[in-house]
């Protein structure tokens, strides 16, 4: 049996902001190595949207990070709104969910 999680972090679409990382933790709480399949959704039905799945193994009661980089040359992700979408395995938890921004406030 699996558990969907989604996560959302807040955005202000109104302004410059962009992420430039989105990370999640997790940790196995069960009795194996587990493996963790999230995918980060970045945009909105108004003005397009992208989807990037990622994996990770767990192993058993260690804090395991989960990273979303734009993809190179780009410096920030191309939309302000960030959510993940997680199939958690029994036993596994998400500790937390954030994102780092980038935000032109001139010079």
């Amino acid at each position: 049996m699996v558990a969907f999680v989604t996560c959302s972090a807040q955005a202000d679409s109104l302004n410059s902001a962009r992420p430039v990382n989105v990370f999640a933790s997790a940790t196995n709480r069960g009795g194996a190595t587990v493996t963790l399949n999230c995918t980060l959704v970045n945009g909105d039905d108004f003005n397009g949207a992208s989807s990037t799945p990622a994996s990770v193994e767990l192993p058993v009661n260690v804090l395991t990070v989960l990273q979303w980089l734009p993809v190179a040359p780009a410096t920030q992700l191309p939309f302000a709104s960030v959510s993940i979408s997680c199939a958690l395995p029994p036993g596994v938890e998400i500790n937390y969910f954030g994102h780092d921004i980038a935000e032109d406030i001139g010079a």
